[in-house]
């Protein structure tokens, strides 16, 4: 049914739902809860793809958060209905902005507009396909990608549609592209990602005789990490956005990592954290391993020390990345938690869970509001992480010797020993640098 096809009373419905949520997310932009306005709005605009108030209301939203630009563009477009229905360029300019901030679904809306405006532009083809990509939609993405080709073939297409193949396990048609990259690598940064999707193949191929590949599968296939806990790994693992760790999922996760790392005859001189925060997984680990802790000092080690570096989450690395994008003996890295739906410049080496956000026991982030982060001011006091780490080694003692756990890390061992030559930890040879993370985990 369409717009023009509803009863008189049927569109008085919808016309008064629609109302209320916008009623709903102007109150929630007057009390700056910009997660909740931008979710209302999202969800309006795609169910709405015409209506100005909505659009105004983004443009709004996105100059309170400091995108002017994008601002300015939606501004123009809630201007005029016409505007919105018929305008290409401002239409492409606007998706294009919003796939900057991955507002993949609203760009592909756009994009889609565009196309039935201008027919097989090979640009629209080609940033649609992407807004698809981002979506995890990748057989909708492989037509676009191959259209924009005709047009003139280039290497970051090749590398999509390689990227798209792999996540559809189709090796024999990522294979074809693979070869085709190879003759259009003309930068260096070409040829690391033509190494790396190499590498990636090979992953795949040891695991084509299985029918349904996990989380670990995929985390090692496409980015050679090694993961310790699998419990989000579901249909809704892109809808979690926190977890709040308890401590016996906590003492578990060290237990299971010291027990991986001594099978792989993985010795390290020292345990560092990197902030106050992975504090306490830092000292926990190191006093189940019999090693000092240390704060990371932002450089290398000095005096050549093995050390596992302890993240709480995986994106506390951004702004020192550029620190980590080298691998070398020296130092290995593990998350305790790596998100699901964020992209980051650098892929640990060793991950504990897949998570959106992990709440430690010793943080008071439980109390915040949703649309609050956690800072340092939010850190209990250093006595309390003191207990942390006591309760962390009294749990970890009372649960060590438990058979399931025992099973639980065989299991890991045997999972990962004929994969040990192609993952990322321990493989300083093989690898120079640690991939980024495209949160990319088809499950």
């Amino acid at each position: 049914m369409t717009p023009d096809d509803e009863t008189p009373a049927e569109k008085t419905f919808a016309d008064t739902s629609l109302r209320d949520e916008l009623l709903q997310a102007e109150l929630a932009l007057n009390k700056k809860d910009f997660a909740s306005a931008l979710s209302t709005l999202r969800t309006c605009w795609l169910n709405n793809p015409y209506d100005l108030r909505i659009v105004q209301l983004l443009s709004l939203l996105m100059k309170e958060n400091g995108l002017d630009e994008l601002a300015e563009h939606l501004d123009k477009l809630g201007s005029d209905v016409e505007i919105l229905k018929f305008d290409a360029q401002m239409l492409f300019d606007t998706g294009f902005k919003l796939l900057d901030i991955r507002l993949p679904d609203l760009a592909a809306m756009l994009f889609t507009r565009v196309l039935e405006l201008v027919e097989d532009e090979a640009t629209v083809h080609y940033e649609l396909g992407f807004a698809l990509m981002q979506m995890h939609q990748w057989e909708k993405a492989i037509p676009h990608f191959l259209k924009a080709a005709k047009n003139g073939d280039d290497f970051d297409t090749r590398l999509n549609l390689v990227v798209c193949y792999t996540l559809l396990r189709n090796a024999s048609k990522a294979a074809d592209m693979i070869g085709g990259m190879s003759e259009l690598v003309d930068k260096p940064e070409h040829e690391k990602e033509l190494t790396h999707r190499r590498i990636v193949a090979k992953r795949l191929m040891q695991h084509e005789k299985k029918t349904k590949l996990s989380a670990r599968d995929w985390m090692y296939i496409l980015y050679g990490t090694l993961l310790i806990n699998q419990n989000f790994a579901s249909s809704s693992l892109s809808k979690i956005t926190k977890s709040l760790v308890d401590y016996s999922s906590i003492a578990s996760t060290l237990l299971i990592l010291r027990g991986v790392l001594d099978a792989f005859g993985l010795d390290f001189d020292v345990i560092e954290y990197y902030n106050q925060t992975s504090r306490p997984l830092a000292e926990a680990l190191a006093r189940l391993m019999d090693l000092p802790a240390q704060a990371y000092l932002h450089k290398e080690i000095e005096n050549q020390d093995r050390a596992l570096l302890i993240l709480t989450h995986a994106s506390d690395i951004v702004g020192q990345h550029t620190n980590f994008v080298p691998l070398s003996r020296i130092r290995t890295l593990f998350a305790y938690g790596l998100p699901t739906s964020t992209v980051l410049p650098v892929t640990p080496d060793i991950v504990g869970c897949l998570a959106q956000e992990c709440i430690m026991p010793w943080t008071e982030s439980f109390f915040l509001q949703d649309n609050e982060t956690i800072s340092s001011e939010n850190l209990l006091p250093n006595e309390m992480q003191v207990a942390a780490v006591d309760k962390i080694i009294e749990t970890a003692g009372n649960i060590e010797s438990l058979p399931n756990l025992i099973q639980t890390i065989q299991e890991i061992i045997d999972y990962y020993e004929n994969k040990k030559e192609l993952l990322i930890v321990g493989n300083s040879e093989l690898f120079t640098e640690r991939p980024d993370y495209t949160a990319e985990v088809p499950i």
